[in-house]
């Protein structure tokens, strides 16, 4: 059994599921608040490249 707590006043949704082997199964849905994203150090420029391509791609930048 796997649990942590979480504050019951956000919980906004409780589905429970029964398997046919007997098993129940409660998931809850917790409405988090939202967070402000923050800036990143790292550099703004980026290059990325798909290696599950199909066809050969050249970038040139």
């Amino acid at each position: 059994m796997i649990h942590r707590g979480f504050p019951e006043s956000q919980v906004s949704q409780v589905c429970v599921k029964l398997e046919p082997s007997g098993r129940i199964h409660v998931i809850f849905l917790v409405e988090e608040p939202e967070t402000q994203e923050q800036a990143s150090k790292e550099p703004k420029k980026a290059v990325g490249v798909d290696l599950g391509i199909a066809r050969l791609t050249t970038l040139y930048l």
